[in-house]
């Protein structure tokens, strides 16, 4: 039915087409579908998840860690969370309660216009938490990667991330605001046949923000890579700290999939249905990326917790450098061609 729909959207209003699509249903004995229930597992769940991971990241570094305080890239994964945590209320009192995962034609008008509004409003603050999140990448960087070889190239790279993040965020933000004119158009085509607006194709632009954000995906995962393959450790070590990094591309596996469900639409009428995945992968991205800005704080808990398990080489072999003795960090090969500390001894470090 999606392309009679597209061509139905074209000369008739969405609340015509959603009832005439009713009439078939019942007609053509057509079960009902929902996959609201998986969904509110998935969402309250890695709700439950994320809030713990955040909550024990603030209360160890903060009454736990070295520096008994919390740090920027602290307070720019709570800003994120602060922005996240809502979307997961909003997704389990919003738009599951309003037919999330069923056919719009199953449900009445108006349930159908406060669903678009409560994924309007998600739209909004998805694309903010997504640029937070980011940022929260980058002023991590910021904090471990100081040293003079860092200053030269390493930093402006990270400048340069941090403006592409900004100027995304900022404009993704503001054409997700304001993709229908008026804004009430987004809702009000789905229950009233006279409203007057009109919006921007949904698809074209999810696809530019999707790719444009994967993009900065890849470089944020870059730069620590090539810091830490240039450094003088451990391969056990390095390998480590590579992983560490690499568990970050799992969001951009999951932003990849969140785009490739956006190319599923076959239209706007059926909004309940078709906007699940994206509803889905949306939720598991904003989630999934909070804790990995979390996992350098998530390792030091583990070492406090079992340290023969989870130390590091330098703790199991009761070996213990002076912060100073390192230049970031992570700390490189001295100018005398003496070593210094590795890597970060995360046992002491206010990662």
């Amino acid at each position: 039915m999606g392309k009679a729909e597209k061509c139905l959207s074209s000369f008739c209003s969405m609340p015509v087409i959603i009832t005439s699509r009713k009439a078939a249903s019942v007609n053509c004995h057509q079960a009902k579908r929902d996959k609201a229930p998986e969904y509110l597992i998935v969402n309250l769940t890695l709700a439950i998840i994320t809030t713990v991971i955040v909550l024990s990241r603030l209360l160890f570094k903060r009454f736990i860690g070295a520096a008994r305080k919390n740090s920027p890239d602290d307070w720019a994964v709570l800003v994120a969370f602060a922005v996240g945590l809502p979307c997961a209320f909003l997704n389990h009192f919003g738009l599951v309660p309003n037919g999330l995962g069923k056919d719009a034609w199953t449900l009445d008008l108006e349930t159908v216009s406060k669903f678009a509004m409560y994924f309007y409003v998600l739209e909004v603050l998805y694309t903010a938490a997504v640029a937070l999140i980011k940022m929260t990448f980058l002023v991590f960087y910021f904090s471990i990667f100081t040293s003079a070889s860092s200053r030269r190239w390493t930093r402006p790279l990270l400048w340069l991330a941090v403006v592409f993040d900004v100027l995304l965020g900022i404009i993704s933000v503001c054409v997700a605001a304001v993709q229908c004119v008026p804004v009430s158009y987004y809702w009000d085509r789905y229950k009233d046949e006279s409203a007057d607006g009109h919006c921007i194709p949904i698809e074209p632009l999810a696809w530019a923000n999707g790719v444009l954000s994967v993009a900065l995906d890849i470089l944020i995962i870059l730069i620590p890579l090539a810091e830490v393959v240039k450094m003088q450790m451990h391969w056990k070590k390095k390998m480590g700290v590579i992983l560490m990094f690499l568990l970050g591309t799992a969001v951009t596996v999951i932003s990849t999939l969140r785009l490739l469900s956006v190319s599923g639409f076959s239209s706007l009428v059926n909004i309940t249905w078709e906007f699940y995945g994206v509803a889905l992968w949306s939720t598991v991205e904003i989630n999934t990326g909070i804790v990995c800005t979390c996992l350098p704080t998530i390792r030091l808990i583990l070492v406090r917790i079992s340290p023969r398990v989870f130390g590091s080489y330098g703790s199991r072999s009761g070996s213990r450098l002076p912060s100073s003795s390192a230049g970031s960090k992570f700390s490189r090969k001295t100018s005398s061609g003496t070593s210094t500390v590795l890597y970060p001894n995360l046992e002491d470090e206010d990662v």
